[in-house]
C-alpha cells in the first residue's frame, strides 16, 4: 500500500523530479516538435498542434474548476497514472499520425487534457510542503526540466523521439498519494475569495500568455521547428532557476533576496528580448529566445506564489493552479490566433516590427494588471514573511526535542487549527492530538496554546532583530 504524504519541512527530490518530468514533457510537446500547419481554404494555420493541445487543456481545466465532484481527480493516484499513460500513448500517436492532420490534432487535444490532470495532480502534492519548500521544488523542477529538454535535443533523433513517451510515465510513477485535506466549513466563502483574487491576476497572466503565443507563432518556420533554438531557451531558463535557487537557499534569511524579486528577474529577461531583438537576431540568438525563457520562468513564479497563497490561506491548491494555467494557456491560445493573423500579411517588411511591438504591448498591459495590484504584491511577499516563522518553528522544535509527529501537531497548532481539524489532517484520533499537545506544552515550557503561540512569536521577533543587524 503506498504511503500517504503528510506535511513536510524537508525538500522532496521525488516531488521535484516527478514534477520536472511533467514540465519537460510539456515543454517538449509545445516547443520541441514541428510547426504543424492546418490548411483552411487558401491559408494555413500555423502551430495548429499547440492550438489543439491548449484547447484540450483549457476545456479540461474549466470543467475541473466548475465541477466539484471532479476535483478529487487531483488527489487520485490512479486517475493521474491513467493520465500519464494516456499522454504517453497519445504522444506515440502523434508520431504515427504525423501525415494525418485531423488525427494528429485529435491526439494533441488528448495530450492537453492529460496535461491539465497532471498539473492539478502535482499541485496537490507540492502544496503538502511549506511555501518556501514548495517554491524550492517548483524552481528545482523547472531547472531540471530545462536540463532534460537540453539533453534531449543533444540526443540522436531516433533516440530523442522516445524520451517524451517516458517522461509522463516517470512523472506519475514518482507521484506520492496526496492526503485529502480537511474541508473547511467556509469552503464556499474561500472559493469566492479565490475567484475574486484570481480575476485581475489571471487577466495579467493571460496577457503575458498572449504575448508569448504571438511570438511563438510568428517566429515558427512553416514546416520547420516549432521553436527554433529552443536549446538556447532551455539554457537561459536553467540559469534563471539556478539564480533563484542560489538566492532562496541562502543560509541566513536576512541575506536571501526577496522572493518577489524573482519575477522581476523573469520580467527583465522578457523585456531584454523585446528591446534587443534586432541586435540579438544578428548575433544568432533572436530575442524571442529570451522572451520564451522569461515567460517560462515567470510561469514558475506564478505557480510558486499560488501554491504559497493556497497553503497560507487554506485555499484549494489544485483549483488555484488550475485558474493559473487556464489564464496561461488561454493567453497562449489567443496569441497564436493573433500571430496567424500577422502571418496572413505575407511577411511584408513592416510585419515583423508590428508583431514585435504588439507582443511587447501585451507584455506591458500584463505588467500593469499584475504589478500594480495589491493582491499580487501580498502574494509576492508571503514566502519571505514566512521565512522567519519557519525558522522560528524549526529552532523551537530542535531546542525542545519534539518528535516528528509532535512537530507536525506543533506546526498545525501554530496555524490556528483546532484539535479536531489537526486530527482530520493527520488521520489521528482527537484524544491522540490532545496527548501530543500536552507533551508539546511540557517540552516547550508553556501551559496553553496561547503561550505556545506567544513563544513562537517571541522567537520569530528575536530572529528578525538578530538578522537585521
Amino acid at each position: 500500500m503506498p504511503q500517504t504524504e503528510t506535511h513536510t519541512d524537508q525538500l522532496s527530490w521525488r516531488n521535484a523530479v516527478g514534477f520536472a518530468c511533467l514540465l519537460a514533457f510539456m515543454y517538449d510537446v509545445f516547443y520541441m516538435g514541428s510547426n504543424v500547419i492546418l490548411p483552411v481554404g487558401t491559408i494555413g494555420i500555423e502551430r495548429a498542434d499547440m492550438l489543439a493541445m491548449l484547447l484540450g487543456a483549457c476545456l479540461a481545466l474549466i470543467v475541473f474548476v466548475e465541477n466539484r465532484k471532479l476535483r478529487s481527480v487531483s488527489t487520485d493516484v490512479t486517475a493521474n497514472a491513467v493520465a500519464g499513460i494516456i499522454m504517453a500513448v497519445a504522444y506515440a500517436g502523434t508520431v504515427l499520425f504525423s501525415n494525418n492532420t485531423p488525427l494528429l490534432l485529435a491526439t494533441d487535444a488528448v495530450i492537453g487534457v492529460g496535461l491539465a490532470v497532471g498539473l492539478t495532480g502535482w499541485a496537490s502534492r507540492l502544496a503538502s510542503a511549506s511555501p518556501r519548500l514548495a517554491a524550492d521544488e517548483v524552481f528545482l523542477a523547472t531547472g531540471v526540466a530545462a536540463a532534460l529538454c537540453f539533453g534531449t535535443l543533444c540526443l540522436p533523433e531516433g533516440v530523442a523521439r522516445f524520451v517524451p513517451i517516458a517522461l509522463p510515465l516517470v512523472s506519475f510513477v514518482l507521484m506520492v498519494p496526496a492526503r485529502s485535506a480537511a474541508v473547511p466549513t467556509d469552503m464556499q466563502e474561500r472559493e469566492d475569495f479565490s475567484a475574486t483574487m484570481s480575476t485581475r491576476i489571471g487577466a495579467g497572466i493571460f496577457f503575458y500568455g498572449v504575448s508569448a503565443g504571438l511570438m511563438e507563432t510568428f517566429r515558427a518556420n512553416p514546416d520547420g521547428p516549432a521553436a527554433p533554438l529552443f536549446a538556447a531557451t532551455a539554457v537561459i531558463l536553467l540559469l534563471f532557476c539556478w539564480a533563484v535557487l542560489q538566492s532562496i537557499w541562502s543560509d541566513k534569511p536576512a541575506e536571501r533576496d526577496a522572493f518577489g524579486g524573482m519575477y522581476r528577474i523573469a520580467l527583465l529577461i522578457i523585456m531584454t528580448g523585446f528591446l534587443f531583438q534586432p541586435v540579438m537576431t544578428q548575433s544568432g540568438v533572436p530575442g524571442d529566445t529570451l522572451v520564451l525563457a522569461g515567460f517560462l520562468g515567470l510561469c514558475s513564479c506564478f505557480v510558486a506564489l499560488f501554491l504559497a497563497t493556497a497553503t497560507v490561506s487554506g485555499l484549494d491548491a489544485p483549483v488555484l493552479i488550475a485558474r493559473c494555467f487556464m489564464a496561461v494557456f488561454g493567453g497562449e491560445l489567443a496569441g497564436i490566433v493573433i500571430g496567424n493573423m500577422f502571418n496572413t500579411q505575407n511577411g511584408t517588411a513592416i510585419t515583423p516590427y508590428v508583431a514585435m511591438a504588439t507582443a511587447g504591448l501585451f507584455a506591458l498591459i500584463a505588467y500593469l494588471f499584475l504589478f500594480t495590484d495589491r493582491s499580487f504584491g501580498e502574494m509576492a511577499v508571503v514566502v519571505d514573511d514566512l521565512d522567519y516563522a519557519d525558522e522560528a518553528r524549526r529552532r523551537i522544535i530542535e531546542r525542545s526535542g519534539l518528535s516528528a509527529r509532535e512537530s507536525e501537531v506543533f506546526v498545525l497548532a501554530l496555524r490556528g487549527h483546532t484539535n479536531e481539524r489537526i486530527a482530520q489532517e493527520l488521520y489521528l484520533a482527537k484524544s491522540t492530538v490532545d496527548t501530543h499537545l500536552r507533551r508539546i506544552y511540557g517540552k516547550c515550557g508553556v501551559h496553553s496554546r496561547q503561550e505556545l503561540i506567544d513563544l513562537a512569536e517571541s522567537e520569530e521577533q528575536s530572529l528578525r532583530t538578530t538578522t537585521s543587524r
